[in-house]
C-alpha cells in the first residue's frame, strides 16, 4: 500500500486512450489527496479533443468538490479511480461546427445512420412501390450546419435500393435534451426543398437519438446535461452535472513528457 498525501497532485496525458473514448489532450487535478484513507477533497478533468464511442466534444470540463472517497487498492493494482459514492460533478461542454462535420461524415456514423432493408423498411419500400427485399437507405456525405433558435441542418445523399442513383437529402430539426443528453426533435426530411417520407425522418431521427444514448448509461461517468445554447454556424455549447463512478487509467496511450 502507497502512503502518501498530496495536497495537490496534477497528471497531463496525451493521445490517451481508453475503453470508450480516444482524449486529445487531458488534464487532471486532484486536492489533498490521502492515498492510504482512500480520500481526496476535490477533483477537477480538463479535456480538449474528446473522441467518444458515438459523439465528439471539443472542449470538455467537470469539477467535483467535497469529501471524495475511493479504493486505494484498485488505484494501485488496476489503475482505476473508484469512487465508493459517486463524485457528484458540475459539467460544461463544447462541440464545433467543424467537429460534428467531421464526426458525422466519418465512415462509422454514416453507416450506423443508413437504413438497411428490414420489417419496417419494408413496410415504408410498399409505400413508394418498391421492392421491400432490395429496399435499404445508404448515407453518404453528410455535412452539418448549426442554426439559429437551437437548429440543426444536415445534408446527405442517399442511396435508395441496392443499385439507385444518389439522391439530396436535407434533415432539418431542433437540437434539444432528453432524460440530461442531446436528442433531435421537430424533423423534417427534404429533398430538391419538398418534403418528404415522415416514416423515413422518424427512422433517421431514432438512429440519431440512440447513438447519443451512450451518454446517460456509460458504466464510468454518466452526464446529465440541462441547458443547451446554439451559437449558429460555430459551435454549441452544453452545461448540466455528472456522476463520476470510476476513471480508468490503466489503457492510455502516452503520458505528456513521457
Amino acid at each position: 500500500m502507497i502512503a502518501a498525501n498530496f495536497d495537490k497532485l496534477e497528471i497531463d496525458l496525451e493521445n490517451s486512450r481508453f475503453a470508450n473514448a480516444i482524449i486529445d489532450k487531458l488534464h487532471i487535478t486532484a486536492t489533498n489527496m490521502d492515498f492510504k484513507a482512500g480520500l481526496l477533497k476535490g477533483l477537477s478533468i480538463d479535456t480538449a479533443g474528446g473522441h467518444f464511442q458515438d459523439f465528439v466534444f471539443d472542449h470538455l470540463t467537470l469539477d467535483s468538490q467535497g469529501d471524495l472517497n475511493f479504493d486505494p487498492n484498485l488505484l494501485q493494482s488496476e489503475k482505476v479511480l473508484q469512487f465508493l459514492t459517486p463524485a457528484e460533478a458540475s459539467v460544461s461542454a463544447v462541440v464545433n461546427q467543424d467537429s460534428l462535420n467531421a464526426f458525422i461524415n466519418s465512415p462509422r456514423t454514416l453507416e450506423k445512420l443508413s437504413v438497411k432493408a428490414n420489417k419496417s423498411v419494408g413496410m415504408l419500400a410498399s409505400l413508394i412501390g418498391a421492392n421491400p427485399a432490395n429496399f435499404g437507405v445508404t448515407l453518404s456525405d453528410a455535412s452539418v450546419a448549426l442554426q439559429k433558435d437551437n437548429h440543426i441542418a444536415i445534408a446527405t445523399k442517399a442511396t435508395v435500393g441496392i443499385i439507385g442513383v444518389p439522391l439530396p437529402l436535407e434533415l432539418t430539426a431542433k437540437l434539444d435534451l432528453a432524460n440530461g443528453w442531446i436528442a433531435v426533435s421537430d424533423t423534417h426530411l427534404n429533398t430538391n426543398g419538398t418534403e418528404i417520407s415522415p416514416q423515413l425522418s422518424e427512422m433517421l431521427v431514432k438512429k440519431m437519438n440512440g447513438m447519443a444514448g451512450w451518454g446517460s448509461k456509460s458504466e464510468d461517468i454518466h452526464f446529465s446535461f440541462t441547458d443547451l445554447k446554439v451559437v449558429p454556424g460555430k459551435q454549441f455549447i452544453l452545461k448540466g452535472t455528472a456522476k463520476i463512478m470510476r476513471l480508468r487509467f490503466g489503457q492510455q496511450a502516452k503520458q505528456a513528457g513521457g
